[in-house]
């Protein structure tokens, strides 16, 4: 682990597994969300109750979409939201959130 003045970055053999913004503050904690996702993919119940996702700031489409997926699945619906958080481990974000949506980025841009 190598600490920094405004973060902190865990590594494993010599490679970053890690990078988290630091906190100075008394009992604040700093969570990166999709660092906990496959662990609550393990546990679908946790998901509202997960602290590491209380603030994660998610475009509302996505609320919809596990509103959408529960509706129609109950909680087999859940894990595949859960599924299609774990996309952002690989994809950035703005993606995940184009598909969501059923919107194209690259389309947004052109006139």
């Amino acid at each position: 682990m190598k600490g920094f003045v405004d973060e902190v970055v865990i590594l494993c053999a010599g490679e970053q597994i890690a990078r988290h913004r630091r906190a100075y503050g008394t009992g604040t904690f700093v969570f990166e969300p999709l660092h906990y996702l496959a662990l609550i993919e393990t546990k679908p119940n946790a998901l509202d109750q997960a602290a590491a996702l209380k603030d994660w700031d998610l475009p509302e489409a996505f609320q919809h979409l596990r509103h959408l997926l529960e509706a129609r699945m109950g909680n087999r619906g859940k894990r595949e939201f859960i599924q299609v958080l774990r996309l952002m481990e690989a994809i950035p974000m703005e993606i995940v959130a184009s598909a969501v949506t059923g919107s194209d980025p690259a389309r947004r841009h052109r006139f």
